[in-house]
């Protein structure tokens, strides 16, 4: 049979987590009907970040003995299976490059075909879920007011799509929207199912779709203790922790877009915005004229422009881009082995 890698690759704050609960839990059933999700590492059934956490921190970050464990397991699955190969982690969207694309030209060499699978969230829930998370889990101090207005075009989640379009086009990629309305059965599962390894209703009998509170947000009250918590714990004045208890007298949830507040960030992210829309349409991705419109430069050069140029926004010095590449360079060059031999 004609193999095929299913890439779950996220976006983060998509249902991620509770997918990757679904497939561990119908892995036998699943396997039955040629779909195979191998629990890897610690095998447990709410593996956090997926199947491919190991082989995104791989690809990620660089060498490390768990990633190219599952990087083999992974590749031999394909070889020697009898199925279809299911790996999900949202961490995937943040592969580097240019080990992304030799992970899949290795992909290409065992003769399966590939699917990319990436949801996307709109903007006005995907905000303020990625605030809620950042103070859950990451000791996040920021109100959301201050979060939602340094958000920048083009987004995290567009640029992340854009390297996977560069690098396997779009007949390769299935795009599908986290949205309750138009998801199919509106849910994650189903519409993965379906949508992504393109399973028949039928075949869904028999399998555990429930849904699960995996990974689940806080809520209203919990989100400000834990604002608080954080902030008191990083030291900040008395005053700042008086404006969050209050937002706990403030009727309805102070964390969430208002009416305004949506128009404003749909104007701001308005190209993006028009650019998934083209996606969700099916239609062939053709880069636009001008700003933001051009898929990104793969190269080591290109990498290299674009580092330096994130170091200088972050620097609130966008002009000096050329000397940070400079510097970035000159470090690749020599400095970070003559630090490497002082510490020897």
């Amino acid at each position: 049979m004609n193999k095929t890698l299913f890439f779950h690759v996220g976006y983060p704050k998509t249902g991620s987590s509770a997918l990757q609960w679904m497939l561990a839990v119908n892995r036998q059933p699943l396997a039955a009907l040629g779909f195979h999700y191998p629990l890897v590492g610690d095998a447990t059934q709410r593996q956090p970040g997926g199947n491919g956490i190991e082989l995104a921190q791989l690809l990620k970050v660089g060498p490390a003995k768990a990633g190219q464990q599952h990087h083999d397991l992974f590749l031999r699955q394909l070889v020697q299976g009898d199925g279809h190969l299911v790996v999900s982690s949202e961490i995937l969207c943040q592969a580097k490059p240019r080990a992304l694309e030799g992970w899949l030209q290795q992909v290409g060499q065992t003769g399966a075909e590939l699917k990319i699978i990436f949801y996307l969230r709109p903007y006005p829930s995907l905000i303020p879920s990625v605030w809620n998370q950042m103070v859950k889990s990451h000791g996040y101090k920021k109100g959301f007011e201050e979060y939602q207005q340094n958000q920048q075009p083009p987004h995290p989640q567009r640029r992340q799509l854009e390297k996977y379009l560069s690098l396997v086009g779009r007949e390769r990629l299935c795009v599908r929207l986290f949205d309750r309305e138009q998801m199919l059965g509106k849910n994650i599962h189903q519409d993965f199912l379906q949508a992504g390894l393109g399973l028949a209703t039928s075949q869904l009998t028999g399998l555990q779709l429930e849904a699960s509170d995996v990974n689940s947000s806080l809520n209203r009250e919990q989100v400000v203790l834990q604002l608080l918590i954080n902030q008191l714990r990083q030291g900040q004045p008395a005053a700042v922790c008086g404006e969050v208890l209050q937002a706990l007298a403030e009727p309805g949830n102070p964390f969430r877009l208002s009416p305004g507040q949506q128009a404003e960030l749909d104007a701001r992210f308005a190209e993006d915005i028009a650019f998934y829309n083209r996606l969700l349409e099916g239609q062939v991705y053709q880069p636009a004229q001008g700003q933001g419109g051009e898929l990104p430069d793969l190269t080591p050069q290109g990498e290299e422009q674009a580092r330096a140029e994130r170091i200088a926004r972050l620097l609130g010095r966008p002009g000096a881009a050329w000397g940070i590449k400079l510097l970035l360079r000159a470090w690749n060059w020599g400095g970070s082995g003559l630090l490497r031999r002082w510490f020897s």
